[in-house]
């Protein structure tokens, strides 16, 4: 069992080499997943400065890719992410992404979901409990 995990890993390590990004970035792409920033998280510097600093888009791409790997989603479905709504450090903090799933060209399904939360290590909370419900949503394809 522990070489199983220790494939796993070393897995995910060379498919996240792979991808065409660099930390802190606004956007990252691989075959099957693209996650952005949004226009309106894009046209606020301090927003893309705090989802920079806390790695937003990759956490959110790595989650995707870490969920999607294990469970049963077709190889050729396509998402792509992006972060529309981001707040930190008014009450509650809050991030909302934009997902649109297409297959062969075909949009399957696109959907809007918001998330919030008033602990530490927000951005990493808030893009894991994004990922695991769009991740709920692509199963349901």
């Amino acid at each position: 069992m522990r070489a199983f995990h220790i494939f796993v890993l070393a897995l995910f390590i060379v498919a996240s080499a792979g991808c065409s990004s660099t930390p802190g970035e606004t956007q990252q792409s691989g075959d099957q997943i693209t996650v952005v920033m949004g226009s309106a998280v894009l046209d606020r510097p301090e927003k893309v400065q705090a989802l920079r600093k806390y790695h937003g888009i990759e956490q959110m791409y790595d989650y995707l890719f870490n969920y999607m790997n294990r469970g049963a989603i077709r190889q050729s479905m396509k998402v792509h992410v992006s972060i529309t709504e981001f707040r930190l450090g008014w009450g509650r903090d809050m991030m909302g992404i934009e997902v649109n799933v297409t297959e062969n060209g075909e949009q399957l399904k696109r959907f809007h979901l918001v998330d919030t939360t008033g602990r530490g290590s927000q951005v990493k909370r808030l893009t894991k409990a994004l990922a695991k419900r769009t991740f709920a949503e692509l199963k349901e394809l």
